[in-house]
């Protein structure tokens, strides 16, 4: 990538090539965690959460789940995120954030 931008005379035209490298790593690393971490339940639960910007609470009447359920199963991605991105105090806020680009563009691979 550096060798790329060692080309690039133009200094945006080397900021957008860069911003765009990070948002594909960001995008990878998301995918790596949608895809080898999270359980069949605990995707359904970050989808609502993500894409749909559901609540706890509507969560678990869409997926006709108790609402003990989805929080057991936030609080195991959280734990799961926290490891992955090795970050301490995952939240909500934060797991939205780190999962919105990918899931901008997820399909349900």
């Amino acid at each position: 990538m550096f060798d790329v931008l060692r080309s690039v005379d133009d200094p945006f035209t080397a900021a957008k090539q860069l911003s765009d490298f990070r948002l594909r790593e960001q995008w990878d690393v998301a995918r790596i965690f949608v895809l080898t971490k999270l359980t069949p339940s605990e995707l359904s639960i970050v989808l609502l959460l993500v894409q749909e910007g559901l609540n706890q609470t509507d969560i678990a009447e869409r997926l006709s789940v108790s609402l003990r359920t989805v929080e057991q199963h936030l609080r195991s991605v959280y734990r799961k995120a926290e490891d992955h991105w090795e970050a301490e105090d995952m939240n909500q806020a934060r797991l939205i954030r780190l999962l919105s680009l990918y899931f901008s563009t997820y399909r349900g691979q």
